[in-house]
This record gives structure tokens, sequence and C-alpha cells, in this order.
């Protein structure tokens, strides 16, 4: 596949300019409809092919290939891509509970963004210390600058670049490699990097490439829980941490992918208790800055 060339040549050149949310960018000013997410989870875009517009924190970032996006924690961004956006393939990273999630999109069709390769996962150490230096990046205003994304982010996300360049090189036919295939692993990490949105059978079946049947039994078989249940407590997480964070009601629902606010507050209303469990844990377990909770 020439995608698959493209991948590790640009992989390999590593990282040419990069951006986070306080840097200057365009006005969002006529952008047409584009739905926000919001989220405690740090995510990386890395652009392989194309010329495209972002949007983050408000402001619109025009990113090219070699430029790399950092979504920090709460950060409020772009969830997929303009109507007119085309001919692109993207490197999405992110850092999830307990790994650092990797997923190849192409874009041919304006707006239509279609998987390419396997999604895999990265060692825990990469990710541990990516994460470390994030919040290095942070201190002392609390937020990432144009200085510090330099001095402390671009030689780990290079490291993590060429990490996965590596895992491609291990198997090319299917992206990877030595850090192994595990769908029930890859399943989870896919439902944390979504917060639960967008994660029905149907969608998964066409996320994974398996069977919605045989993903639901295999899940069951070696969790000892459904994917709906999966799912529900990754929405409780989230839900507590967003709350604490004072983000609204609609704005949560609209995260998690509920169809309305009337069905997400019968739902908000039926696991309240469970929800205050978590708010307690976090409370207990975070510091509360403006990084309340680290992704």
């Amino acid at each position: 596949m020439n995608e698959i060339k493209e991948i590790k040549e640009m992989l390999s050149a590593g990282i040419k300019k990069m951006y986070c949310a306080s840097m200057p960018g365009k006005p969002a000013r006529d952008c047409g409809p584009i739905q926000i997410s919001v989220h405690n989870m740090i995510e990386f875009l890395f652009v392989i092919h194309g010329r495209s517009r972002f949007l983050l924190n408000q402001k619109l970032f025009s990113i090219e290939a070699g430029d790399l996006l950092i979504i920090d924690s709460w950060d409020p961004h772009a969830l997929g891509y303009f109507p007119d956006d085309h001919d692109l393939i993207h490197l999405w990273v992110h850092l999830c509970l307990h790994n650092c999630y990797v997923t190849f999109g192409q874009i041919k069709q304006p707006g239509d963004a279609v998987p390419i390769l396997y999604p895999f996962s990265l060692a825990y150490d990469i990710t541990d210390f990516v994460r470390r230096r994030c919040k290095m990046a942070r201190e002392p205003d609390g937020f990432m600058t144009e200085s510090s994304v330099e001095r402390y982010l671009r030689t780990p996300l290079n490291m993590l670049l060429d990490e996965v360049l590596i895992s491609l090189k291990k198997d090319p036919a299917d992206g990877a490699g030595g850090a192994g295939i595990n769908i029930i692993e890859s399943i989870k990490s896919y439902i944390q990097s979504t917060n639960g949105c967008q994660c029905s059978l149907s969608q998964l079946e066409k996320y994974t490439g398996y069977s919605k049947y045989y993903i639901s039994h295999l899940f069951k078989t070696e969790t000892g829980i459904s994917i709906g249940e999966y799912v529900n407590e990754i929405r409780i997480k989230y839900t507590a941490e967003a709350e604490l964070y004072g983000e609204k009601h609609r704005d949560i629902a609209q995260e998690i992918g509920f169809s309305s606010n009337s069905v997400f507050c019968q739902w908000l209303r039926r696991y309240k208790d469970r929800i205050d469990e978590v708010k307690k844990s976090i409370k207990n377990n975070s510091s509360m800055g403006r990084r309340k909770f680290e992704g």
C-alpha cells in the first residue's frame, strides 16, 4: 500500500511544527457546523498527508504533513472533520487510562473518515513518560505554552512516533506489530477514547472488522461483563470527572453519546449514587488545579 510507505516516511521524518491550545490561531468564524468535544484525555494529532484546518480552543489551526497538534485535558476541540475535509491521512494517539492507543484515519471523501490499519497500543513506559512530560509542560502556569511544549514534549513525542514506526515495521500488514493484537484491549481503549460515544455493537463491528456477535461473546467471556456494561462504566467515570470540572449537563450528554438531555437525565438519576462514589474517589486522589485530573 502506498499509504503504508507514506506513513513510515512521515513517522521517520518526525515532527515539523507543534501546536497547543494557548498558541495563536485564526478566529473560528464561519467554520460551519461541527461538534465540540471536551474530555480529560490527552490526545495528539499527527498529520501524515494533506492540509486542513482543526478547531481547538475556539481557534482554527492550519495543519499540514509533519505537523502535530496537542489536545490537552479539557481542551475544547472539534469532534470529527469539516464537511470539506478530504485527501487526508491522520495519526491519532490517545493517552487512555492505562495505555497509549494508536489509530490511523483516512479522509478520502469530504468529511468522511475511515480507519486504515488496525488500531494498537504502545507500551506503558512510553505512555507514562509522555504523560509526565505533559504535566511538566503545564508548569508553572497550569497550561501548555509554545515554549514549554518545545522544551518538554518535542523529544518525547518524536520518540512516541518512533515507537509507532517500530510497531509498523514488525508487521506492516496490520500495523499492530510486536505490540500484539488484543481485540479486547483494543475495544476497551476505543471505548475509553470516545467516552462511550458511538460504541454500539454495529459501530464496533465496523471499527474492528469482526462480527458484532463474535466481539460481544468474546468480550463477555474474557471480562465477565458485557460491552454495554463497560461502556456504562466509562460514561459514569467521564460524567463524574466532567461534573467536578464544571461541565454543563448538555455538554456531558453530547460527549458520551446521549440522543437528548431528557434521556441523559433519566440515566443520571439512575446512576447518581455510583457517579457520586467516583467523584469522591477522584477528590481523594487528585489535586484541584486547572488540570484537576491527569489525562
